[in-house]
Formats: C-alpha cells, sequence, structure tokens
C-alpha cells in the first residue's frame, strides 16, 4: 500500500468524489455552457491561456491554486472538491454462508485497496 493511502485512506471503501479528468470535463462543459472562450477564463483568473487548456486538459497535476480556480468557476467548495465517496459494502453479497467469506472477503478489500491506489493515482497525477 501507497504512503498516501496508508495516511489518507485507512477505509478501503473509500475513494476521492473527484478525479482530475472529471473536474476538467466539468470546467470545459461548463465553459462551453456558458459560451465564454479560454481566453476570457484566462484572464479572469489571471492565468495564461495555456495554463487554463491544461487545467480543461487534465494535463497538469492539480495542485491548491487550481483546485482554488475550479472550485471558483465551478461553485463548489474546497470540502466538496476534496469530498470521498464511501462504498457501502453491507450490500454485497458473496452467496455462499461458508468458511470461503473470510476469503473472499479478503479479495474485496484487497480489490478496493488497489483500485483505491489507482484512483489516488490519477489523482496526484503519478504515472508509469
Amino acid at each position: 500500500m501507497s504512503t498516501f493511502l496508508d495516511v489518507h485512506y485507512r477505509n478501503p471503501n473509500e475513494r476521492p468524489k473527484y478525479t482530475r479528468f472529471e473536474l476538467a470535463k466539468l470546467v470545459r462543459d461548463k465553459r462551453n455552457e456558458l459560451g465564454l472562450s479560454v481566453v476570457q477564463l484566462a484572464d479572469k483568473y489571471s492565468v495564461t491561456e495555456s495554463f487554463w487548456e491544461s487545467i480543461e486538459l487534465a494535463s497538469r497535476v492539480f495542485n491548491p491554486k487550481i483546485y482554488k480556480i475550479i472550485g471558483d468557476f465551478l461553485e463548489i467548495s474546497k470540502e466538496e472538491l476534496l469530498s470521498k465517496e464511501i462504498d457501502d459494502v453491507s450490500l454485497i453479497s458473496y452467496r455462499t454462508n461458508t468458511e470461503e467469506d473470510e476469503k473472499i472477503g479478503e479479495a474485496v478489500k484487497l480489490a478496493n485497496i488497489i483500485f483505491n491506489e489507482i484512483v489516488i493515482q490519477e489523482k496526484i497525477g503519478i504515472q508509469d
């Protein structure tokens, strides 16, 4: 397990609500819906056009400055942007009631940890 997951996501059933790709799409969609250009928004937020385009393309690591701009533009609080989704694992049925349940439960937990690692790496921009 990564250090980041170990510190911030001890529960394998929770993950970030938004990836940078989801946020980029929300920004792009809202800009288009409002009929605004990249130039207009870059000017409004005192950034370069290429900086704004990198937000919409999710081509850079999202840092606090970018989250602040996105939150302001989308009218979403910092808490919402950084919130987590928690899976309700009580809905999972293993279809058996034997000693295999414990093994299946451990496999589900491991799968969640791996999935969380993938999501977190996307969120913080780590690529192999």
